[in-house]
């Protein structure tokens, strides 16, 4: 099913739509492939532990969550990042940006925001 963030073809939609059909981005519908509708591969079991490693490391941060909170809306209006400037990221998704980009014990501080 296609994830719709706006109205179609105004900002962003994209996934397979009936199973026919993958609409990607706004830009364009193709028909699905069988690999596209879905395929458990190595490197998607892999992406998916992480992800579950890393939601389960934030639940356990305690106050740690307001830290992360505080540090994305300190990215967000710092001009370090242009891409920042595009939308707003919570504490969690800055959070888990990190943790699958650099993984465990991959930043200083870890598992609270950079210094």
């Amino acid at each position: 099913m296609a994830k719709v963030v706006a109205p179609l073809l105004s900002l962003s939609a994209s996934g397979p739509i009936g199973g026919v059909f993958s609409y990607v981005c706004g830009l364009y519908a193709k028909r699905a492939t069988q690999s596209e509708k879905f395929e458990y591969t190595t490197r998607r079991i892999s992406q998916e532990t992480k992800f579950s490693e890393g939601a389960g490391t934030w639940s356990s941060l305690g106050e740690g969550k307001k830290l992360w909170s505080d540090f994305a809306l300190l990215v967000s209006k710092s001009e370090y990042c242009p891409a920042n400037y595009a939308f707003y990221m919570t504490g969690y998704q800055t959070f888990m940006s990190f943790y699958l980009a650099k993984g465990a014990d991959g930043w200083p501080n870890y598992p609270l925001p950079p210094d």
